[in-house]
């Protein structure tokens, strides 16, 4: 399956800040033109869309991309790593469809022993990602970053404010 019909490139003219040359922006392969050869990258970032289902007439919007400016800006010295930057997911006819999207995107990755970081603003797509890396093992290591850390003890884990059940 070829995933680059999956992804939308990113707009360099979007990411023009006079990046240093040590720097993600330049040693990292990012989807602008040409789709990346992520077969044997160490790392691939995924930008999913805010919204997880596409809206009649409403463009697709990615928090991932103001996350991308500050990400590029790090300083990344270590040669033997490839980091490729695959685009934005696009988002499917409905919310299963993008969820189905990234977890054969990230499996695929998985499989391939890539490292997936998915970048965005809903943590809606938790679930695709586990899915995703935990389809060929019982072992599972997984971090997720947030500004906040959302834990509920009801079974009613699921509204984005209160979404991991423990």
């Amino acid at each position: 399956m070829s995933i680059k019909i999956l992804f939308d490139p990113l707009d360099e003219d979007a990411f023009e800040y006079g990046y240093q040359s040590n720097t993600l922006f330049f040693t990292s392969h990012i989807y602008f033109d040409i789709f990346p050869d992520y077969a044997k990258a160490s790392v691939a970032i995924i930008g999913v869309p805010d919204l997880p289902a596409l809206s009649e007439g409403v463009a697709p919007t990615y928090i991932a991309n103001d996350i991308r400016k500050e990400l590029y800006k790090m300083s990344f010295s270590m040669k033997e790593q490839s980091i490729v930057d695959l685009g934005n997911l696009r988002p499917g006819p409905t919310s299963e469809d993008t969820y189905r999207r990234l977890t054969e995107v990230v499996e695929l990755l998985s499989d391939k022993g890539t490292l997936s970081i998915i970048i965005g603003k809903s943590q809606v797509y938790t679930l695709g990602q586990i899915k995703g890396l935990s389809h060929n093992s019982d072992l599972l290591n997984i971090l997720i970053a947030d500004a906040v850390m959302d834990m509920d003890t009801s079974l009613e884990a699921t509204v984005e404010q209160s979404w991991l059940d423990h």
